[in-house]
This record gives C-alpha cells, sequence and structure tokens, in this order.
C-alpha cells in the first residue's frame, strides 16, 4: 500500500507484531528518532490499524520519526486504561507519588540526550528554527 499524504506526514501499513518496547525495529524506521510505540495499559502497542506515520522535516521532506497511527479505540483503550489506574494513584500517599515522580524524572534525564533529539526532530516537523531549540 502506497503512503497517503496526512499535511506533512505519510501514513504506512505496519508490518510490526504486538511490540515489548517504545521503539520498533522497523524497515520504515527513520535514522534521525527512530519509530516508536503507544504505551496504553501497561504496554508498549502499536495502533489498532496497523497504520504508522512518518513524520517528516518540512524543510527537506526528510523522514525525521515513525509514530502509530492512532485510532479513536486506541484513544478509548487509553482513557479506560487512565480511569482505571486513577483510584489507585489517588490513593497513594504524597511522598509515595512523589517518590515514583522521582524515579521518572531520573529515567527521563538519564535518556536526556535521546529526549532532546525527539524534542529537536518534533521542532523541525513543525518547521521550526533550530536556532530556537534549546535542550
Amino acid at each position: 500500500m502506497a503512503g497517503l499524504l496526512f499535511g506533512t506526514t505519510k501514513l504506512l501499513p505496519s508490518r510490526l507484531s504486538t511490540p515489548k518496547s517504545p521503539m520498533n525495529d522497523s524497515p520504515t524506521s527513520s535514522p534521525a528518532l527512530g519509530s516508536y510505540r503507544m504505551y496504553i495499559d501497561g504496554e508498549w502497542s502499536n495502533s489498532e490499524s496497523s497504520e504508522t506515520i512518518e513524520v517528516e522535516n518540512p524543510a527537506n521532506e526528510e523522514t525525521i520519526a515513525t509514530i502509530p497511527a492512532g485510532t479513536v479505540n486506541d484513544a478509548q483503550r487509553a482513557l479506560e486504561a487512565a480511569k482505571r489506574a486513577q483510584p489507585k494513584w489517588a490513593a497513594l500517599p504524597p511522598n509515595e507519588r512523589a517518590k515514583l515522580l522521582h524515579k521518572l524524572a531520573g529515567a527521563i534525564l538519564a535518556q536526556r540526550d535521546h529526549v532532546g533529539h525527539v524534542w529537536f526532530g518534533c521542532l523541525l516537523a513543525i518547521g521550526d528554527p533550530a536556532g530556537s531549540f534549546e535542550c
């Protein structure tokens, strides 16, 4: 199936099974940022539609990342998972929530180079000049 032009993205069929990590090992993976999955209900997954979106740099039309083409059902699954998780989160004492948030912050900082590249890719995708980027 040929890719469909969608703004600065191209929809592509996915060739992947249920994943175990946020990154795809896909022939359509971008060398710049990679191919990503959605995190829904404690699992990394591709879109229910099995389609992906190639995010392009509008300045040179280079693919900078590949992401799932999420569906309404994917969003509904995420919403239902969040609704189920919220009471447990709310029941945690504030100090326990703080510990979890600090752990998350540490994980993000440990990946700051990659997160910075993803952020820079997002800026490229919307046409923001590289000079305005700060990491």
